[in-house]
């Protein structure tokens, strides 16, 4: 799963494997800020390393760019072009990435890696998405607080489970701020407290 960019931000890559009961495990991430052809190559070099079922890729933008080069590999290597699987990044969709990968981690079917700088890394940017409510619509955002490239790159995976939800009505209403991905606090291992873990604390207290 891809949120891409180039110079400013920088691409996220997530290679998860999905398990029966709506299990997903992290299996890798990287990140580029490299030139849209060589980003491709890194892409593809993940794809043949790990054999994903999908390669789903941020298709706004320049992702638009990066996905047709992604395109043309499955082509040269007579590879169904349905692998390639393009998100429109809008404020519905996003809503929809938000709220489900939210579900996902709070039910924890999520499970995060957390051995190195980049894993903690993407754990943050997980963190600092707050829901901002506009007067037309809803934005997730953790640019506010820095970067929040990951937090897309992993919300795609919605659309591979059950809790890919219908797109959101359009909403009329004040502006508000509240935090969103900081919701997933952390134990003291440094990784996402479960609603287990939740329900345990406050017994014990």
């Amino acid at each position: 799963m891809v949120d891409l960019a180039q110079e400013h931000d920088i691409t996220a890559i997530t290679i998860v494997e999905k398990l029966p009961g709506e299990i997903v495990i992290e299996r890798k991430l990287d990140t580029s800020q490299e030139k849209y052809d060589v980003q491709a190559e890194r892409i593809w070099s993940h794809y043949n390393a790990f054999k994903p079922q999908y390669i789903s890729i941020d298709n706004t933008g320049h992702g638009r760019v990066v996905g047709d080069l992604i395109e043309k590999k499955l082509r040269m290597a007579s590879l169904p072009l349905s692998i390639l699987h393009r998100v429109d990044f809008t404020s519905s969709s996003k809503e929809v990435m938000a709220v489900g990968f939210r579900r996902l981690v709070q039910a924890d079917k999520y499970k995060f890696l957390n051995d190195n700088d980049i894993h903690r890394q993407s754990i943050r940017h997980v963190e600092r998405v707050e829901k901002e409510v506009l007067e037309t619509n809803i934005r997730y955002s953790g640019k506010r607080w820095g970067r929040d490239d990951f937090f897309w790159s992993k919300a795609q995976i919605v659309y591979f489970t059950n809790l890919l939800l219908p797109p959101p009505a359009a909403f009329f209403g004040k502006v508000k701020i509240k935090p969103f991905g900081m919701g997933l606090e952390l134990n003291t291992k440094g990784k996402p407290i479960t609603e287990y873990e939740r329900a345990k604390d406050e017994i014990e207290k």
